[in-house]
Order: structure tokens, then sequence, then C-alpha cells
């Protein structure tokens, strides 16, 4: 019998290959027609992003850092009108949160719930 366990608390949640073909012809129609299920779909399916996400989505805590890292990320491609690569973001990213005032004020930002100025 081929079945797939997905998830088990306290009761015993199968699905049976009727029930997941049923599922991939759902969730296909689901993503087609709708954008957050679609990008959710893409960005859950792949395996740097899982890794990320198993590594740094654990509390609340990490998820606001990994945020913060991101949003730092994203003002700085902004501010450079993309001119620079990665690797330069990064090392200019890294310079920011070295500087104990830079970091405290992005950090604060972060935990303020407000929007990152660099």
């Amino acid at each position: 019998m081929s079945e797939l366990q997905l998830y088990k608390k306290s009761d015993n949640t199968t699905f049976d290959r009727k029930s997941l073909n049923k599922h991939e012809k759902d969730g296909r129609n689901l993503c087609k027609n709708n954008e957050t299920y679609r990008n959710i779909e893409k960005v859950m399916e792949n395996q740097y992003f899982k890794s990320l996400f198993n590594k740094y989505f654990k509390s609340v805590h990490e998820l606001q850092t990994i945020i913060m890292f991101f949003t730092l990320y994203k003002q700085i491609e902004n501010k450079t009108c993309n001119s620079i690569n990665g690797y330069q973001k990064i090392s200019i990213l890294d310079k920011i949160m070295k500087d104990s005032r830079s970091r405290q004020y992005i950090c604060s930002k972060v935990v303020g719930n407000t929007k990152l100025l660099i």
C-alpha cells in the first residue's frame, strides 16, 4: 500500500495515491490562478531557500535577523541601482553590520518594525 504520511500530531492523516492526484490537480489550479500560492510553491521547492528556511526560520529572533539581512541587502541593491554584484553587496552589508553604530541603528529599525534607511 502506497501512502504518504504528511503530518502526524494526534491524528493519523495520510494521503493515498487518488487523494494525492486530486491535491496535485487542485494545487496546479490554485498556483495558476493565485500569485501568492504560485510564489510560495516556487520558493519552497527551491533547495537553496529550503536550506535557508530550515536554518533561519526556527524562531522569531532568527526570523527577524534574516529579514534584517534581506532588507539591508535590498536597500544596498536599491542605493547602487543594481550596478554592483552580489559579492560586493555582501561585503558592504558586512561592513555595515560590523560597525557598532550602524548595526545598532539597523537592529533598532527592525525591532521597531520600521523601514530600514541607509
